[in-house]
């Protein structure tokens, strides 16, 4: 009878399932907000277009938030009128510029992060491109919620 072969010696992360192992729920969990920006680019072949999803998303709240503005009701004068309950603030013209610019901050953040990232889109640089994603995301985000979180202090010291 012909001797067996042993097997090789399987990688600690294959037998103990690290969160590398595709039958590991610890990955699938961590990659669920980008499966389908992924299947995006797996399916065109451009690795440019896992960023597509997001820089549409980011372009989408610079428009609504300026439209929200240019309307006469800010989004973020409404949710704060839906978080604190305060509607008074649509007959006060300096609320309302509070408001008003706090928005518009919020919208030049989304819009700086669709043209940036449409700049490196175009010119076809992935690389780039995550780098943008990553250096626009959450520092700008935060100095964002900073100064929103200064407005709303000014805004409740008004009323």
């Amino acid at each position: 009878m012909p001797r067996q072969q042993p097997e090789p010696p399987r990688s600690r992360s294959a037998s103990h399932g690290s969160h590398w192992d595709s039958r590991s729920p610890a990955c699938s969990a961590d990659s669920s907000g980008y499966s389908s920006p992924s299947v995006l680019a797996l399916w065109t072949g451009r690795a440019r277009d896992f960023f597509l999803p997001g820089m549409v998303v980011d372009g989408i709240y610079a428009a609504v938030l300026t439209v929200s503005v240019l309307l006469g009701r800010p989004a973020v004068g409404c949710a704060y009128a839906a978080l604190f309950g305060a509607r008074a603030w649509r007959h006060d013209r300096r609320l309302q510029r509070v408001f008003a610019t706090a928005t518009l901050g919020w919208a030049l953040v989304y819009g700086l992060r669709f043209s940036v990232q449409w700049l490196f889109y175009r010119n076809d640089e992935p690389e780039l491109l995550a780098l943008a994603k990553v250096g626009l995301g959450w520092p700008v985000t935060a100095a964002a919620t900073i100064l929103t979180v200064r407005a709303l202090r000014t805004a409740s010291s008004i009323r």
